[in-house]
């Protein structure tokens, strides 16, 4: 039955890209990626990460593979770089993670070009969850130990920092990875006023971003009187860093050594959304078998 749910996800697969196969090919391959995601239960199977990723890069060539950014899964893009086959990594939540998979990428582009790849329709994106990471219940209870109260600004931030800190870097070192948000969420209210920082605080910024048609729809009505100043170069304020930085959860996630590419499947948030994605198809097995 797994076989047979897989072959059918790779069909749906098969028959939505082409809807966006026309916007490929008219942006010169710039626009119109839709990412494929590897079966998430092998988050720590490089082998099997690779054998579906290139089968799923053979349907269309507007595919971008979906992997983990776990120890295997960066693996996994590098060697699917080196092939020439754009990634998008997911499961990722820091600043580490974030960083080996940029180098992942450099490494294998670097042998696919020794190799004669051509890179022409390629690209690499590395997704932030931002929202997952500033939701984790071990923040929370980590920041009470600490004696750092955890307002929604407070919250914000520490998802921002992550992700401007990843931004400067990547821009800095000449990576060729870019950042991706998502998990984007409202918050926090400033006097009064119902605020998207996710969104407002990153204008300006050398992001992409997906999000989801609820939170497109709230941010339109939330700032239609509202111009968006650019906040690009914007730093996390030094005293709201200074409460953050005495949570070992914020430090490993913030730090460019925080963690160890061992550590990256356990992280808490790698362990809930993996759960949750493998879940999710358990769910197309189950309904493959009863149609």
């Amino acid at each position: 039955m797994a076989e047979l749910a897989w072959m059918t996800y790779t069909k749906i697969t098969s028959e939505g890209v082409k809807k966006y196969l026309p916007m490929f090919e008219a942006s010169n391959y710039k626009y119109g990626h839709v990412s494929a995601q590897v079966d998430p239960r092998l988050i720590t199977d490089t082998r099997e990460m690779l054998r579906q990723g290139i089968g799923l890069k053979a349907l269309a060539p507007n595919i971008m593979i979906k992997s983990p950014a776990t120890k295997e899964g960066v693996y996994n893009m590098m060697l699917l770089t080196a092939l020439g086959i754009p990634t998008n990594a997911t499961v990722c939540f820091t600043l580490p993670q974030i960083l080996a998979v940029a180098e992942a990428v450099r490494q294998g582009k670097a042998i696919g070009e020794a190799n004669g790849v051509d890179y022409s329709q390629w690209r690499s994106v590395i997704t932030l969850m931002l929202g997952r990471f500033e939701g984790a219940k071990e923040f929370k209870e980590q920041a009470a130990a600490a004696g750092v109260e955890l307002t929604d600004e407070v919250l914000r931030w520490s998802g921002l920092a992550i992700a401007k800190k990843a931004i400067r870097i990547l821009e800095q070192q000449g990576y060729e990875s870019k950042l991706l948000l998502c998990s984007s969420r409202l918050g926090p209210v400033v006097d009064g006023k119902q605020k998207v920082w996710h969104i407002e605080k990153l204008a300006g910024e050398p992001v992409v971003y997906t999000i989801n048609p609820e939170m497109i729809g709230d941010f339109l009505k939330l700032y239609e009187d509202e111009p968006i100043a650019n906040h690009r170069g914007e730093e996390i304020p030094d005293e709201i860093l200074a409460q953050l930085i005495k949570i070992p959860y914020f430090r490993q996630g913030y730090e460019a050594h925080g963690m160890t590419a061992e550590e990256f499947v356990n992280h808490p948030c790698s362990v809930s959304t993996a759960e949750g994605f493998a879940g999710d198809m358990g769910l197309l097995e189950e309904f493959v078998e009863k149609v």
